[in-house]
């Protein structure tokens, strides 16, 4: 996949699928592309602090009553969590992911000399837990099927607030 950022936005791109000709055969035209973008995800973490979880509360509920988005959630921490329930009890599709394969990596880099010194340009080196939860974004394009969600979906943190729906014209695509 590729990415199309912003300040704090991110748009997943996946790539073209190629669709079947009328006879079946692969290798027809692209399928296009809705001009309204269908899946909204975020990132949450059953630690997060009372501040963090009022935005994201703020932020989902301006998505589900003034977009068309379907509000996805990849969520660190355990199902009973606080959280997680009030995401689920709004409609949210929470994505549990607490153990991705490169967490072992951010722990090694953060407690090297290195990774210590990074403090300097963001505190999330403070906390291993705070920078592995910042890169649970990595994982977004393997965790959401692209024939449920679809192939374009908007990543933002949760410090937004919706007030319409999000097009790819938005984008300049």
């Amino acid at each position: 996949p590729c990415y199309v950022t912003g300040p704090g936005v991110h748009v997943a791109l996946r790539q073209p699928r190629r669709c079947a000709d009328a006879d079946g055969v692969r290798g027809g035209a692209a399928r296009p592309r809705p001009a309204v973008i269908a899946t909204w995800v975020f990132l949450a973490t059953a630690d997060a602090d009372p501040q963090w979880v009022a935005m994201t509360k703020r932020a989902v509920v301006s998505a589900l009553s003034r977009t068309s988005l379907k509000p996805v959630c990849v969520f660190r921490g355990e199902s009973g969590a606080p959280l997680a329930k009030w995401l689920e009890a709004h409609t949210v599709e929470v994505l549990y992911h607490d153990a991705p394969a490169w967490a072992g990596r951010v722990t090694a880099a953060v407690s090297t000399p290195a990774g210590r010194a990074n403090v300097r340009f963001s505190p999330l080196y403070r906390s291993t837990a705070a920078l592995g939860a910042t890169f649970l974004r990595v994982d977004i394009p393997l965790l959401l099927d692209p024939t449920t969600h679809g192939e374009v979906v908007l990543y933002t943190d949760t410090d937004v607030a919706f007030l319409r729906d999000v097009r790819r014209a938005d984008f300049g695509q």
